[in-house]
């Protein structure tokens, strides 16, 4: 369930964990009832991890955030489960990408 005062903020979610301390995850699932989007947040921003997963339960992409910005890696992975590309970002920053 999500709380009253983030509905507004985040009617696309399915549910809200709150872990204390302003953090939470929001979820998203499919239809089918797999999956589909988790995001960790802290006070309304990205903060940590955000997962995006295929219909088949098989993860598409992950990628990190800091404060509200790209900060860590971004990994895309193909059908086959094998690794498309991943990318490094600093503070929003893109620093490089490895195919």
């Amino acid at each position: 369930m999500i709380p009253e005062e983030m509905r507004n903020d985040f009617l696309w979610a399915t549910s809200c964990e709150l872990l204390g301390d302003g953090k939470y995850i929001l979820r998203h699932y499919w239809t089918c009832g797999g999956k589909h989007w988790e995001a960790e947040y802290q006070n309304k921003q990205k903060h940590g991890k955000e997962i995006c997963w295929r219909r088949n339960g098989d993860r598409y992409w992950e990628q990190e955030y800091q404060n509200g910005q790209l900060h860590g890696k971004l990994i895309e992975w193909d059908v086959n489960r094998d690794k498309c590309w991943e990318a490094e970002w600093k503070n929003g920053e893109f620093v490089r990408i490895t195919l």
